[in-house]
Order: C-alpha cells, then structure tokens, then sequence
C-alpha cells in the first residue's frame, strides 16, 4: 500500500540539525507517511546518523553526489510513492507530533493540487515570525507566495507539469510553483502553521542574494508569456532590485572570503 504522505528532505553536511528533523518525522503520532532523505554525499557525520535510523522507521536514504537541491528533490520524486508530499530541509522541523495528523483531517476530504499552510521561520537564534502564504495568486508573478516547508503538493500534479529545473540552484520551489499556477492548479489556503524553517539553508545567507534575484528575474521571464504581467514584471525590477541591493556592503565580506577559498 502507497502512504499517504511522503516527506522528503536534502542534505549536504547538516549534521548538526539533521537529527532534530529526523526526530520531528520519526515521532509523528500519523504513520501512514515515508521520509526520502537524499544526501549529497556529505563529509559530516550524516550518514552515521541516517544509518542510525534506517530501521527506526518508514526512512529511505541515499548518500551520493548530485547537482544541488533541486536535483536531490527529483531523486527523492523518483523515489516517492506518496500521495502529497512535503519538502522538509535538514534544518526545517515539523512543529510537532500532531502535524500529519492534523494535515490529513484537513485535506484527506478533497483532492486538490495544493495546500498551503503557515510556517514559523526563524530570523536569529530565538527569534521568530509566522510566515502566511499569500493567498493573492496572481502575486507569484513577481514573488514566491508558498513557503515550501508549508506545502503539499498532490504527486500527480508533478506527473502533469513536470519536476524540479536544475537550472535554478536556490529558486527551484518559486519555478516549480510558477508552473503549477500557470497550468490552473487548484489551491487552497489553511490555517495551521506545520512547520519550522531554520536559518542554516542556502536562502537564508546573505552571499546567496545575487544569485537568488538573478534567478528569479530569469524564472519570470521564463515562464511569464502574457505581455501585460512581462511589462509589470520589468517595472517591478527597476524598483525591487535597488531596494534589496542597498544591503550589498553585509554581503562584501563573504564574497570576499569565497574568493579567496
């Protein structure tokens, strides 16, 4: 029998929060669910611990090279036999037992494409906000509105539209999300917040920022036709780009460190 949910994660020398992720699934009172963890073959301490869990529960793991997330996210697809599947990242957590349960009785009565809820992101040690998806869909057009830790996302719409482009290192959810709205996937909005986004991941530090704009202006481009939103699009940019550059001199030092490595 296919579980209902599948829970993938990707992983690359996050040791240090891992076990906190894998405690958060493993520990769920809902067990109709499997856990795809895809590690891109890391020089930490993960595979002990993925080893120390292989029969704990229902966990499915390899430890190999790949392309980075968005790679990692197919092999685990691939993999995957759940109905909705959830990416939660080896420094994110399911908030609590109670998660799938509380999931399933929310969305086991419709079949929609996608279902969105809230998530707690933190912003520094100790501190935090719920981040609310957007519930405006035409927003996609100019900003990721889906906190990816907060959304599952019904296995056939990735049969109808395709997986993960490669080609997007850091933006891959926001591509993903921008194709499944373009192709009229239903969409509904909850209420519970399911999860916490950690500050480890490659979005939150600060030498990534170039490269995620970068990307998501080339998302849009890529995959806005209608002449109208393109237009709104490049005015959005003559404005956005500056507002989010001013913080360019936090990212100087980290540049600099990367070149010299």
């Amino acid at each position: 029998m296919t579980p209902y949910f599948t829970v993938i994660t990707a992983s690359l020398d996050m040791g240090s929060t891992l076990t906190r992720t894998i405690e958060s699934i493993k520990n769920q009172k809902f067990q109709d669910y499997e856990h795809i963890v895809i590690d891109g073959k890391s020089s930490d301490d993960t595979v002990e611990i993925l080893e120390s869990y292989s029969n704990a529960y229902n966990l499915k793991w390899i430890s190999e090279p790949d392309q980075g997330v968005p790679d990692a996210f197919n092999k685990a697809l691939k993999l995957s036999t759940g109905k909705y599947i959830i990416a939660i990242q080896a420094d994110d957590y399911l908030l609590d037992e109670n998660v799938l349960e509380n999931v399933y009785e929310i969305i086991s009565a419709e079949k929609l494409d996608i279902y969105s809820f809230p998530i707690i992101k933190e912003l520094s040690p100790g501190k935090t906000k719920q981040v609310n998806p957007i519930k405006h869909l035409w927003w996609i057009r100019f900003r990721n509105i889906f906190p990816h830790q907060g959304i599952f996302v019904n296995r056939k719409l990735f049969d109808r539209i395709g997986c993960y482009d490669l080609k997007y290192t850091i933006t891959e959810d926001y591509d993903f999300l921008y194709r499944a709205l373009n192709a009229q996937s239903s969409v509904s909005f909850e209420k519970l917040s399911v999860a916490h986004m950690g500050g480890e991941g490659p979005c939150s530090i600060d030498k990534f920022l170039l490269t995620r704009l970068g990307e998501e202006y080339r998302l849009q481009s890529d995959n806005e036709k209608n002449y109208f939103w393109r237009l709104m699009q490049i005015i959005f940019w003559i404005l956005y780009f500056p507002y989010k550059t001013r913080f360019l001199m936090k990212i100087i030092p980290y540049i600099s460190l990367s070149t010299r490595d």
